[in-house]
């Protein structure tokens, strides 16, 4: 029954993400210094992103940040994982196949892909109101 609530959890997390964009931006009096959205530092959006050594995904109030990561498809990702929170997290993504716990003021590493281009969804369990993201491999 549990696993049956996160899958109907973590397919509303992708349509809701990919059926709107304001979900993914923080309300005008956040005070997130970290930006929502890490496009490829150079070119234009149809091209595919530069391959970086590391990505980063925070955990700052009970939110992943960056809540959208976009990373070339087709390459092995490395991905740190910061929770800047005092209570631990889960770093949990079916279409992934991860599951991670992070520690309250830890760091996680996880190696993903290849990835086809698409979207991959992932959220964090004890929070999964506001602790959601999605990677998208371009």
């Amino acid at each position: 029954m549990r696993r049956v609530v996160r899958s109907i959890l973590a397919i509303a997390s992708v349509s809701l993400l990919a059926g709107s964009a304001t979900l993914a931006t923080p309300a005008p009096d956040s005070t997130a210094s970290t930006p929502d959205k890490i496009e490829a530092p150079e070119g234009t959006a149809d091209e595919k992103p530069v391959l970086k050594k590391e990505y980063v995904i925070q955990i700052k109030n009970h939110r992943f940040v960056p809540a959208e990561l976009v990373v070339p498809a087709g390459k092995k990702i490395k991905l740190r994982i910061e929770n800047l929170d005092k209570s631990p997290e889960e770093f949990e993504s079916y279409e992934l196949n991860r599951e991670k716990i992070v520690g309250g003021g830890k760091k996680i590493t996880v190696f993903i892909g290849p990835l086809k281009a698409g979207k991959y969804a992932y959220f964090g369990e004890f929070n999964p109101d506001t602790a959601q993201g999605v990677i998208i491999a371009k």
